[in-house]
């Protein structure tokens, strides 16, 4: 019952280097196989390094999530709603017409200074997403902490490249222990851009020891007056309803924002 019994076995040797370059070509193809469903979505790419380099320009560098991006594109780099576009695009150091989602790239940006980057900004097409301050979530808190994660206290929550200080609520019981699970809203103190379905994790944020990690379930919940009864049972359904639950739950909730 091993979940590793279909996977391939590359024989290699580190002394010989034997198998080295198998093991590569196996790797490259778990990548493409990974990230093939997410080449044709929107650009989508968290930014971890803002450089300038001289008679280039500003810099930016990151794993791109999805979509592709080539010379010439015009994209939104968010939460700050900069618009530029791409002059040249760099994988592994070597420019290339088109990088694809999963690869690592470096972009040489015209229309950005430096100044108004930073890591955990994330380049988009434009309109594709918008920043959020709330979260509804389904969280796991490890078995191993020593504390649970009750409504009011404040962690460091990692999306991407970013990391935020995010305060907790819960919905429908008091703490969730070491080794439960839970639905959670965070405030966010800093806008972040996300999608349903976006994972995370959450530490300590005075040790900055891993607590756990969870889903984000709504990106962008409302801030109405709603019993939370009401919102357990949409984040059930979120959460572990089938297709055509959620898809009802959706068609409900555009239908009652009509009125």
């Amino acid at each position: 019952n091993s979940p590793y019994r279909d996977a391939t076995i590359v024989r290699t040797s580190s002394k010989t280097r034997e198998g080295i370059e198998e093991v590569v070509k196996e790797l490259e193809r778990l990548t493409s196989l990974k990230f093939k469903k997410d080449i044709n979505l929107p650009i989508r790419l968290p930014i971890d390094r803002v450089f300038t380099l001289s008679g280039i320009g500003t810099v930016i560098t990151g794993t791109l999530w999805s979509g592709k991006v080539k010379s010439g594109d015009e994209i939104e780099i968010l939460p700050n709603k900069i618009r530029c576009r791409i002059r040249n695009v760099q994988v592994f150091n070597e420019d290339v017409k088109e990088a694809l989602a999963g690869q690592r790239v470096a972009l040489n940006l015209i229309g950005v200074k430096k100044n108004q980057l930073s890591r955990g900004d994330v380049v988009l097409k434009p309109g594709y997403l918008t920043p959020t301050s709330l979260l509804d979530t389904h969280i796991g808190i490890l078995s191993n902490q020593k504390s649970s994660l009750k409504s009011g206290r404040k962690v460091r929550l990692h999306h991407g490249t970013r990391e935020i200080i995010a305060k907790a609520s819960l919905f429908g019981v008091r703490e969730i222990k070491p080794g439960e699970t839970g639905y959670v809203r965070f405030k966010l103190d800093y806008p972040l851009v996300v999608k349903n379905h976006d994972k995370f994790i959450i530490r300590n944020s005075s040790l900055l020891r891993t607590m756990g990690g969870g889903l984000i379930l709504l990106s962008h919940p409302s801030k109405k007056r709603i019993k939370r009864e009401k919102i357990i049972d949409k984040l059930n359904i979120l959460y572990g309803g089938n297709k055509d639950e959620i898809i009802s739950l959706w068609h409900y909730s555009i239908i009652s924002s009509n009125y």
